[in-house]
């Protein structure tokens, strides 16, 4: 059996060329989620999206301004998810293929713009899954690299409907809150079926709330093993 590993991250910042070198150092790629006209989550410098990308991660789309999708339809919707793809591919000279939805708040009409725009993916928040979900534009995650509370995992999963990442925290989890326990199992569950574990998370958090030796030994646990098919979002469906 062998189980694929994947990482992504959302909003941009100051600290991602930091992210971009530790999940490089353990062997471990990853997809950025930039936003490129906002004021709270700011592009990365010119010197630091080099760095991300030099070593070896995949950029992706996180909208313009980071709007909450369902709320904006129609040219508004269009402009978010078609400029943005534009201007990074201006920025970075590549094609963007995958897409986040901000918030992690999405629904069918802002999938369809998604799809509409060109990209290959989108990706939800959607977590404690170890499947690519229903369909391309709304592939789930497994664990976030942030320390919720139990009362939270349960929150955030009947909120998004997610009814099958509940069940699977409960009964394969354990209902656990600590992440490298989570990661241990999660990794222990995606080689035995053949499925998916997918880190997110946000660097500036990783900042805020003290968290990077924490990724770091997470990645211990995923990173350069040989039971184990590395890959970027965009890789999760060309494989």
């Amino acid at each position: 059996m062998t189980a694929t590993v994947t990482t992504s991250w959302d909003d941009g910042g100051v600290d991602d060329a930091r992210l971009a070198d530790l999940l490089a150092s353990h062997g471990v790629p990853g997809t950025f989620y930039w936003t490129v006209d906002s004021e709270r989550f700011p592009l990365p410098s010119a010197s630091d999206r080099n760095a991300v990308a030099d070593a070896g991660m995949e950029i992706g789309s996180h909208t313009m301004t980071h709007p909450d999708m369902r709320t904006i339809r129609g040219d508004e919707l269009r402009w978010e998810v078609t400029e943005s793809k534009a201007r990074l591919e201006d920025l970075m000279g590549a094609p963007i293929t995958t897409f986040c939805y901000p918030f992690g708040y999405f629904d069918r009409i802002a999938c369809r713009a998604v799809a509409d725009a060109g990209y290959a993916l989108g990706r939800t928040t959607l977590g404690f899954r170890s499947d690519l979900g229903p369909d391309r534009f709304r592939v789930p995650t497994t664990l976030q690299v942030f320390p919720h509370p139990r009362r939270v995992h349960v929150t955030h999963s009947l909120r998004e409907g997610n009814v099958r990442g509940l069940a699977s925290w409960v009964g394969h989890h354990r209902a656990s809150s600590d992440l490298l326990e989570l990661t241990e199992a999660a990794l222990a569950r995606a080689i035995a079926t053949d499925g998916v574990l997918h880190l997110w998370g946000h660097s500036w958090e990783l900042t805020q709330f003290d968290l990077w030796d924490t990724l770091d030994a997470m990645l211990a646990v995923v990173g350069r093993r040989s039971d184990v098919r590395y890959v970027t979002n965009g890789q999760l469906i060309d494989p």
